[in-house]
């Protein structure tokens, strides 16, 4: 399958319960931009980076694949759906200054936003999806979200063939949460779960207890404190920010540093069975790190 995401935003408000809800059909506007000046490229008068998203979008669906997969989030739903009718366009009632470019789609599946992994439904945290018309997922980075995607398509637990891609299926939020539970369970005091309102730091912990806390080769004192930044990925352009710090924690790293724990680090020194662990499996009631039949 190649999943998508299709945001459905006019004047900065979401519409997708209309279009997809009510009218079963997935728009794109772009003024009175015709569907052959998006495909040529031929006076289109779209700014940049908002035409490179319409002529995917016109790339994708000129003609219906049964393996392109589409959501987007609602005000209360997230809607997953598939292609089916062949891609018009049309003037509408709605919008009259637009030529609405669209297709009838086959729902999938409709599942309240409260019932669906957290990695999905807060994936327009991350400013790129969100600024966008229309986004591939067909990335390394997006495996958690298509993994969720996956999951409520089949109704039911989904595999994951490592400790590395598991932990891809938590949320930046959730996968900061995990952090400051095993700093607390190592005996740290963690004053706050959420980071960012402090450029290059997370969380700030402190030793609050009779004895040495060890991580790998960092030793907090008593009564010493250290300051921790969060990233689902570290790559080579973070290599900057190492003297910011004093740990780093991430599920993939391009780099090495004794600085820096990834997932190796975790799965090693989370307790099996202990209550970090119990609150990862349960977070992640949804994929399982073996085959499913």
């Amino acid at each position: 399958m190649k999943y998508f995401i299709l945001n459905i935003n006019y004047d900065g408000e979401s519409e997708v319960d209309y279009w997809l809800g009510e009218r079963g059909i997935a728009p794109v506007f772009y003024g009175q931009c015709t569907l052959f000046q998006i495909r040529s490229g031929i006076s289109h008068n779209i700014r940049p980076q908002a035409y490179a998203d319409a002529k995917k979008f016109v790339q994708t669906f000129d003609e219906p694949d049964e393996n392109n997969v589409v959501f987007s989030i609602g005000n209360e739903d997230v809607y997953i759906f598939k292609q089916a009718g062949p891609l018009q366009e049309a003037e509408d009632g709605r919008h009259k200054n637009d030529l609405v470019k669209f297709f009838k789609i086959e729902i999938l599946r409709k599942v309240k936003i409260k019932d669906c992994p957290l990695v999905l439904v807060s994936i327009k945290a991350n400013r790129y999806i969100q600024s966008g018309t229309f986004r591939d997922l067909n990335d390394e980075k997006y495996a958690g979200n298509t993994k969720a995607l996956e999951y409520l398509i089949r109704k039911k637990i989904v595999a994951v063939p490592d400790y590395a891609r598991y932990l891809q299926c938590l949320s930046s939020l959730e996968f900061e949460t995990l952090i400051a539970k095993y700093l607390e369970e190592k005996g740290l005091f963690v004053p706050a779960y959420k980071g960012g309102f402090l450029r290059n730091y997370d969380l700030f912990c402190r030793n609050t207890g009779l004895a040495d806390v060890v991580l790998g080769e960092i030793v907090i004192k008593t009564g010493g404190s250290i300051s921790v930044q969060i990233k689902l990925r570290l790559n080579n352009d973070h290599k900057n920010d190492l003297e910011k710090a004093d740990l780093f924690f991430c599920i993939n790293s391009d780099f090495e540093d004794r600085k820096v724990y990834d997932w190796r680090y975790l799965k090693s020194n989370i307790i099996q069975g202990g209550s970090v662990d119990r609150w990862l499996e349960t977070s992640l009631e949804w994929v399982k790190i073996k085959k499913i039949d």
